[in-house]
């Protein structure tokens, strides 16, 4: 008897990248696995995918009105029709079959297990990039582990768990969605891991990006994160700890300006987010703090941080 393979949805959100996302496109209809779906989540021109084909039956694209940031993905995890769904950048590539069949069998063996995140390389060096994880690389990169961190452009969800979440916070609209999306997936009880053998390339595309972002959407997203999620006593330590770093770097990299307006606009907008707050606790809270206790020295994470010349996601 013949066992029908499960649908995998595959949400590219794009914005200002006709090049990447055509790239993306062709190489993921050329998957050797079946079923998917590739949903295409269009933050920009409608002409930007002007080559895309069209008359392939697995591809929809949903082209939004304006560039909405993260609520797009939002949008694309709701629109997928299977039961697992991978969310990717425009500028990430070679998702596979055998990253298919890794992730299916890890879920299949934990019925807990609500996202799986990717191992990301440089597209040209194939050097590791991207190290969200509150681990030192150079002993972690080639280890499964627990995390409290959501790699959002290299993530594969179970979908029935992760709609147990109200998704991304799309007012955030870039900069910390991941933990925020992680903590409320730990709030359920289910659980998150980094995966080293699924490997994604990123070309780091600098079409659609601003040079400023970063430093204004990481430095207010981290107090609106820390009024939404965590109890008193972590939210002051992480507040301490990421915003003394934002100001490092804002100094460094002379984005000073957009620091202090991102503290101002935080401030500002903190009386709605607390009403949506929730904060960490009981058998979640604990398990955050377990995972915490594996993190390196802060020094150790400010040297490693304030060395590397600007933001590069």
């Amino acid at each position: 008897m013949c066992v029908q393979n499960p649908l995998v949805s595959i949400v590219l959100l794009t914005f200002r990248r006709p090049q990447e996302i055509e790239r993306n496109v062709k190489n993921l209809l050329t998957i050797d696995y079946d079923p998917i779906e590739i949903i295409i989540v269009n933050n920009g021109d409608v002409e930007d995918l002007r080559e895309l084909p069209f008359d392939d039956k697995r591809l929809l694209v949903l082209n939004l009105e304006s560039n909405i940031g993260v609520g797009a993905r939002n949008k694309g995890i709701r629109a997928s029709s299977g039961p697992f769904v991978v969310t990717l950048d425009d500028d990430v590539f070679d998702f596979n079959a055998e990253s298919i069949q890794i992730a299916l069998k890890r879920f299949s063996v934990d019925p807990d297990l609500c996202a799986i995140n990717f191992k990301i390389v440089d597209d040209l060096t194939e050097q590791q990039v991207n190290w969200i994880h509150h681990k030192k690389i150079e002993e972690f990169h080639n280890v499964e582990f627990e995390t409290y961190e959501i790699s959002e452009g290299a993530v594969i969800f179970r979908k029935d768990l992760i709609l147990n979440t109200k998704l991304y916070p799309d007012f955030f609209f870039i900069s910390h969605e991941g933990p925020d999306l992680a903590l409320q997936i730990m709030k359920t009880g289910a659980t998150i891991i980094y995966c080293p053998s699924i490997i994604v390339r990123h070309s780091h595309a600098e079409g659609g990006r601003l040079n400023w972002r970063r430093y204004y959407y990481d430095t207010r997203n981290q107090i609106w994160l820390a009024a939404r999620h965590y109890p008193v006593s972590i939210a002051i330590r992480k507040l301490f700890v990421g915003m003394g770093a934002m100001l490092a770097y804002s100094i460094r990299d002379g984005f000073l300006r957009y620091y202090f307006k991102g503290i101002i606009d935080g401030l500002c907008g903190l009386k709605s987010v607390v009403e949506q707050r929730a904060a960490l606790s009981g058998e979640a809270r604990n398990r955050y703090l377990a995972i915490e206790k594996e993190n390196p020295s802060i020094w150790y994470m400010f040297k490693k941080r304030i060395f590397t010349r600007k933001v590069r996601i």
